[in-house]
Order: structure tokens, then C-alpha cells, then sequence
């Protein structure tokens, strides 16, 4: 997907139509005061956070990594794997 106000866009148009008027009302807001200061941080804000929600909503869990989620989020971190400070991975 692309990093895009269409590409965004597009996705949430398809995948959360109401989500989809948010980001444009948000997006123009920041492009207008972008106009006004020449600062385009505001609009960085808002493509970085939206373009993560399309990338969400355009690649749902499966079920397996869903499953994991749930353990997760209960405490059971049994067969997950996490970085170690050297760079390497470990399995809990």
C-alpha cells in the first residue's frame, strides 16, 4: 500500500468507511495549516498514524497470530520469541 493521501484513502474507504472521512477531514486540516507556517510535521502526523491503521485494516491477523495475541494479552508468552540485548532471539 502506498504512503499516500489516495493510497490511504483507498483503503479505508473499503475497510472502515467512516475512519476514511476522519483521515481526510485530518489530513486536510494539516495540509491547510501547512500552507499557512510551511510546517509539514502536523503532516507527517497524520499520514504516519492513518497509514498504519490502512496497513492494519488491509492485513488482518490470521487466526494463528490472532490465537497468539490472545495468549499474549492473557500472559502466557510460552513458544514466543523476543530479541536478546545481543541482537539475537530466544524462544520463552
Amino acid at each position: 500500500m502506498q504512503r499516500t493521501g489516495p493510497g490511504i484513502l483507498a483503503v479505508l474507504t473499503q475497510h472502515a468507511p467512516r475512519e476514511a472521512a476522519q483521515f481526510e477531514s485530518e489530513l486536510r486540516n494539516a495540509l491547510a495549516r501547512a500552507a499557512a507556517d510551511l510546517d509539514v510535521t502536523r503532516v507527517d502526523e497524520v499520514m504516519t498514524r492513518w497509514h498504519t491503521r490502512a496497513c492494519i485494516l488491509a492485513n488482518p491477523l490470521t487466526e494463528q497470530e490472532q490465537t497468539l495475541l490472545r495468549r499474549a494479552r492473557a500472559g502466557d508468552f510460552t513458544g514466543l520469541r523476543a530479541r536478546e540485548g545481543n541482537g539475537g532471539w530466544t524462544t520463552l
